[in-house]
């Protein structure tokens, strides 16, 4: 999903209730695949004041997982052309 399909990744508004809990829109639990017992991890937003970001822990997971594979294959690129240079 691309930056600009803002409309698809609006699920909607919820109110923080008196205890600090939220509501997340059923849209949004569906399609991200969030149910009942889910650990999410909260991050303040590192651009927007004020922001905040939900990711599931499997997600991040998965995240770490692909930036790991992409930086072993860019050691071996490093590697190779610094054999090129000798």
């Amino acid at each position: 999903m691309k930056f600009g399909d803002m409309e698809k990744m609006f699920y909607g508004t919820t109110t923080v209730g008196e205890r600090g809990q939220v509501v997340i829109p059923a849209q949004a639990r569906r399609e991200l695949g969030i149910d009942a017992g889910d650990k999410l991890l909260v991050f303040q937003d590192p651009v927007a004041s004020g922001a905040l970001v939900l990711l599931k822990t499997e997600a991040l997971r998965t995240m770490i997982g692909e930036w790991m594979d992409k930086w072993i294959a860019l050691q071996k690129i490093v590697a190779e052309e610094g054999k090129q240079d000798e």
